[in-house]
């Protein structure tokens, strides 16, 4: 969920994204302004290029949680109820299936991230069955899953270390390395570049909770890591270094390198000209 560029429209409710089976679902701003201004992955160029005023995506059980774009304006949007991702062309205002329903066991597909850098589409993949969510491939590993970002093909897949993990967002830091927040714990996990298995970078009480709390994640051009919790309605930013090294772990929790700022989300765009 990446919607803090939109900030104009959707606190007048524009329609943004409609799904052919629920039409009214994605009208209303106020839901998503909701989400702490909640972090973005479109580039400014990306979201220049999306002049539609709505996008139609098929299906009757989309559900579209989390949207993605690259330079050129295409737009990548994932499905948590079908676990398939669709792509929008450049200024297109019909979505078009890219990763098939479930493919390489996709199960709910939550956050999606275009790193053009490595050519990667980057895609959390959770399972969302516990809140009565159909997931196409039954339960398998919740992972971090790599796609080509030109076909779609399959590249790889990090799962989340634990047994109980909801990949929920993702980030891409300066040095390359990924960042994802794990919904059901109070923990950022990072992917160094190359690396084949995640390190717990931070951890933090605040970030826990019953439920589905740390929520979204991403770079601000100050260079701060932000992230949001939805149980508690923070939003918190990092006064540690990305590259510093992970926490050490059960008894060190990096508390204090998490301040509360007056301003919360990554704003890298303008407001979509609608």
């Amino acid at each position: 969920m990446r919607w803090d560029s939109w900030p104009n429209k959707l606190a007048e409710g524009t329609p943004i994204l409609n799904t052919a089976g629920d039409r009214e679902g994605w009208r209303s701003g106020a839901a998503f302004g909701a989400v702490c201004a909640v972090m973005v992955s479109l580039a400014a160029s990306s979201v220049a290029a999306a002049a539609s005023k709505e996008i139609r995506i098929p299906g009757d059980h989309t559900f579209p949680e989390s949207i993605t774009g690259t330079s050129d304006g295409t737009l990548y949007i994932g499905s948590l109820g079908d676990g398939a991702v669709f792509r929008v062309p450049p200024r297109g205002s019909t979505a078009q299936q890219f990763i098939a329903r479930g493919a390489s066991d996709l199960m709910s597909v939550i956050g999606v991230l275009a790193d053009e850098n490595s050519g990667t589409l980057w895609v959390c993949s959770s399972d969302f069955s516990a809140v009565g969510i159909t997931v196409p491939t039954g339960k398998q590993p919740t992972a971090l899953r790599a796609f080509d970002l030109k076909t779609g093909a399959a590249k790889g897949s990090v799962p989340l270390p634990g047994a109980k993990h909801f990949c929920q967002d993702i980030a891409i830091g300066k040095d390359g390395s990924t960042y994802v927040t794990d919904q059901l714990n109070p923990t950022i996990l990072r992917l160094k570049s190359g690396a084949t298995s995640f390190e717990v970078w931070a951890k933090d009480d605040r970030f826990g909770g019953e439920g589905y709390n740390l929520d979204g994640i991403c770079f601000g051009s100050d260079g701060s890591l932000y992230v949001n919790t939805t149980l508690r309605t923070g939003c918190f930013a990092s006064t540690l270094a990305p590259t510093a090294a992970p926490a050490p772990l059960p008894n060190s929790s990096r508390r204090g390198h998490w301040s509360i700022p007056t301003a919360c989300g990554c704003s890298r765009a303008s407001a979509i000209p609608f």
